[in-house]
Order: C-alpha cells, then sequence, then structure tokens
C-alpha cells in the first residue's frame, strides 16, 4: 500500500509529547509571578534608568522650565530663552518662560495692541508702532527678526524688559496712552522715570516733553542736578540751581556730595570758595544776583550763555 510520507512526517511530529520545562524555566517563571521577586529585582535595581520610573519625584508637580529653543545669540538685543543681553540701563531680553503665572496689566494690556512686553511677572499689550516710530533702539531690537520669529507676540513668548519696574513702564506708557491728549499734569516723579527710559531708549521726543514739563516745577536744587546730570540734560538749563547750592550759607553735606557725584561735588565747590575768597572773581560782599557771580558760574560749570 503507498503511504505519503510527507503526511506520516507530519503525523509522527504531531504526536511527539512535549518536552518538560527545565527547572531554570520554573525558577524564570516563579520570579515574574512573585510580587516579592518583582520588587526586588526592579525598584531595587542597581540600574538607573529603570529605578528612576518608580521614583516619586519623576511624578512631582513642581514647577519645571521649559528647555531653551536651539538659537544662536543675536547682537540686537531681544533674544530668545536663554541668552541675555547685558548692559547698563533696562535691557531687551526674553525671559525663559516657565510655569509661573504672568499677570496682565489692569490698564495697559490693550486687545488690539501687537506685541506683548513682560516687566516684573506683569503683561503689557502695546503697540509697537510707536516704539519702532520713536526709538532707533527698538527699531534695531526688532530688525534682528522676522516678522513671525519676533518676541512679543502672545503672552507665552514676551518681550521681557530687564531692569524696569512695573511703575516706571505705565508711566512711560501713559505719554502715548494719555486720554487727556495735550494735558500733560504729573509729578517730578513720574517725569524723572519718562525721562530715563526715554534716555536710555532714545525717546529724543519723549525726552524733550519730559524736560519741558519738568522745567514747569519747582524741584529742588540738588534733585534737579542730579536727574539732569544723569540723563545727560543741557546744563544750561541748571544756571539757577547751580546759583541756589553756590550761594547758599550751609556747605554741602557728605549725602549731598555723594547724590551729585565727585566731579560736580568738586565744581560746585570751587564755585563757592570762588565767591567768596574776593580774589577778583566776586567779592566776598557780591549782590547775589550781580552779573559778577554769574559769571563766575558761568565759568566754573562751562555754561554757554554765561561763560
Amino acid at each position: 500500500m503507498r503511504t505519503n510520507k510527507y503526511l506520516d512526517d507530519q503525523r509522527n511530529t504531531s504526536i511527539q509529547p512535549p518536552s518538560s520545562p527545565s527547572p531554570s524555566s520554573f525558577t524564570i517563571m516563579a520570579d515574574v509571578l512573585s510580587p516579592p521577586s518583582f520588587f526586588s529585582t526592579y525598584l531595587k535595581s542597581p540600574n538607573p534608568q529603570q529605578s528612576k520610573l518608580f521614583e516619586l519625584a519623576a511624578l512631582s508637580d513642581k514647577p519645571v522650565p521649559f528647555q531653551p529653543h536651539e538659537r544662536p545669540s543675536m547682537a540686537s538685543g531681544i533674544l530668545r530663552p536663554g541668552y541675555t543681553k547685558n548692559g547698563d540701563g533696562p535691557d531687551l531680553t526674553m525671559n525663559q518662560p516657565t510655569l509661573q503665572r504672568n499677570r496682565r496689566h489692569r490698564e495697559y494690556y490693550i486687545d488690539g495692541g501687537d506685541i506683548v512686553f513682560l516687566v516684573e511677572n506683569v503683561l503689557f499689550r502695546v503697540h509697537s508702532y510707536f516704539f519702532e516710530r520713536e526709538s532707533p533702539v527698538f527699531r534695531e531690537q526688532f530688525a534682528g527678526f522676522g516678522a513671525r520669529e519676533r518676541p512679543g507676540g502672545s503672552d507665552a513668548d514676551p518681550c521681557a524688559l530687564d531692569g524696569v519696574t512695573v511703575d516706571d513702564f505705565s508711566r512711560f506708557l501713559w505719554v502715548f496712552y494719555n486720554p487727556y491728549y495735550s494735558i500733560y499734569d504729573a509729578p517730578t516723579e513720574d517725569w524723572a522715570a519718562i525721562l530715563g527710559l526715554a534716555h536710555h531708549w532714545k525717546f529724543s521726543e519723549v525726552k524733550a516733553l519730559a524736560i519741558r514739563e519738568m522745567e514747569k516745577q519747582t524741584i529742588p536744587a540738588l534733585t534737579k542736578i542730579t536727574i539732569y546730570h544723569r540723563y545727560e540734560v543741557n546744563r544750561d538749563l541748571l544756571f539757577q540751581s547751580y546759583m541756589d547750592l553756590c550761594l547758599r550759607e550751609e556747605p554741602l553735606t557728605i549725602a549731598e556730595a555723594q547724590d551729585l557725584g565727585l566731579e560736580t561735588w568738586l565744581t560746585i565747590s570751587t564755585a563757592r570758595e570762588a565767591i567768596r575768597r574776593g580774589d577778583g572773581s566776586a567779592s566776598p560782599t557780591a549782590n547775589r544776583s550781580s552779573k559778577e557771580v554769574e559769571r563766575v558760574i558761568g565759568q566754573v560749570f562751562r555754561l554757554a550763555n554765561l561763560a
């Protein structure tokens, strides 16, 4: 009788009894199914990549900063996360975004604004038009980025202003968003803050406005000299303030000298001495409004209209 060898081979193979598992196989299966063995094998594993997955720290809800974008430093100063622009005065930088909550300014977060500034964790949304029109500093900063990649497009990607306070930046924005148009009624403290930011960011028209308004106010001589020197205001405007300090009976105190700076303190001391010593520059009894006293002050302080 003819048989099919292939079927016979398959039949013989199918009835082969399965091989008995080795003792080592039972041991591995027992280890996998045994909870103590599982914990001892994996939770206490010397491999840090395995054990780290089970650490509670990996499930912490603490805020974790996002990683900075891989972007080279830009010379313009407005930088992406991970880079800063160092220098004196308020800088334009990009803060590295974190999970911290930044609040919106109650007045100067304007729906129609097209740029978001971050100042001390407060978001300002305003119109970049004023900054680009008035300030060569901001024009240069923004020129380093394309229209779509420029920072400040959203709350999540603000343009951070380091070294600026919320109060001072609010005062500065008030110049552009003043609801009373040409009426700028503000105290000296506000104008000094506006003057400082306008000087640093080269808002020439805003700086001129701040000076005009400060000239309308009565400011103590020492305060006015300190502010005008710091922000490089025309010193011819300080004639009366120089005269007040030079002609007063009391000498300058140490605290006043520290506020004025060494050079200004020495100049005022020189003028006071020249007015009092009677060496031909001015007599000790000279009238305080005399042309001779004015001439001395003009020469010592190198005032263009009085020298």
